[in-house]
This record gives structure tokens, C-alpha cells and sequence, in this order.
């Protein structure tokens, strides 16, 4: 789920907004295990089709995410064939703003690449001796950043983005070197 708060100077207007959407890709990394404690890395790169719109005070606005990437460390803790996790990092997006004027239909578009910082939680179960399965919440709060804009011309205008990213994550992974189970 993608939100997202847009702020437009000229009108005082602001509109949040929350996007669903489907996220796939792909993701490399390691772990390393000591005993019960596992630690590693995490390279994360997915296409997202998650975007909304909404309106008010005679504008539209709308928010769009193309694709996001993560870097990100791994703790967790190994019981069995279960691995309990958090993760810390940071992460990049695409992300597009786009705000109408709806009775002129002047129209201010921009896209950038975003950064921002990443938390996450997640368990993972070993279910063959090289592949597993997990499920992740992951947060990426991204930087706010500014576009001008001169749809109430002859007037500059100026917003502001907020972007946020939480996404709930399903996946298989292929454990190069691996037994049974994390212990």
C-alpha cells in the first residue's frame, strides 16, 4: 500500500492518499548464522503498479509508484526450521505527482527518484533443505520533496510530496549452501 500526502501552496489544498496495488521483483543477499542468531544482507528491487487520485478545492491530485529498491540489513533469530526477523536499511523509489486544475484542465506533472529509510519484520520457514518461504512487512518512509507548478497561471504555484510505502511481501527463496532447518 502506498499513501501519500500532497500539498498545494497556492490554495492552501491538501490530499492524502492511500494507493493498493500489486509489487513483484526480485531480491539477492546472504546470512550468516552464529548459534541461534542470523545476520545478513538484502538487495531488493521490485515494479509496482501502485497509484491514487482524489480532488478538492477545484484541484486533482494524484500519486504513482513505478518501482521501488531496497538495501538492507538482516538480524533474526533461528529455531528449528523457522526464522524470526527484523531488518533496518534504506531504500529508493519512482515516484509521480500529478495535480489538475479541473476547470481550466492545466496540469503539472513530475517524476523523481525518491529516497528514504526502511524497517521491516518478517518469518521465514525452511521448507527443503535449499528453499524457503516467507512472508515481510516492510516500511519505507520517503523524503518529501517539491515541484513548481503554473496551473493557476499567470501565478507560480508550488506543492509539495510526502510519499510513504508499506508493503505486506510473500516469497520463495534458494539457499545456495544450506541443511535442513537454520540450525
Amino acid at each position: 500500500m502506498a499513501g501519500g500526502t500532497l500539498n498545494d501552496s497556492f490554495t492552501g489544498a491538501q490530499f492524502s492518499n492511500t494507493a493498493g496495488g500489486v509489487v513483484g521483483g526480485g531480491q539477492l543477499g546472504f546470512n550468516y548464522q552464529v548459534g541461534s542468531f542470523v545476520f545478513g544482507g538484502e538487495w531488493m528491487f521490485d515494479g509496482t503498479s501502485l497509484n491514487s487520485s482524489s480532488g478538492a478545492a477545484g484541484l486533482r491530485a494524484s500519486i504513482s509508484n513505478h518501482w521501488m529498491t531496497t538495501l538492507a540489513g538482516r538480524f533474526g533469530w533461528a529455531a528449528n526450521n523457522w526464522l524470526f526477523y527484523g531488518k533496518a536499511g534504506g531504500g529508493w523509489t519512482d515516484t509521480g505527482a500529478t495535480l489538475t486544475n479541473v476547470a481550466n484542465g492545466a496540469q503539472t506533472n513530475v517524476t523523481t527518484t525518491n529516497a528514504g529509510w526502511l524497517v521491516g519484520a518478517g518469518i521465514e520457514y525452511g521448507i527443503t533443505p535449499n528453499w524457503t518461504v516467507k512472508v515481510e512487512y516492510d516500511y519505507l518512509g520517503l523524503n518529501t520533496w517539491n515541484a513548481n507548478s503554473t496551473i493557476f497561471a499567470p501565478t507560480a504555484d508550488r506543492f509539495s510530496v510526502r510519499p510513504d510505502l508499506q508493503t505486506v511481501l510473500v516469497g520463495f527463496n534458494y539457499r545456495s549452501r544450506s541443511r535442513v532447518g537454520w540450525n
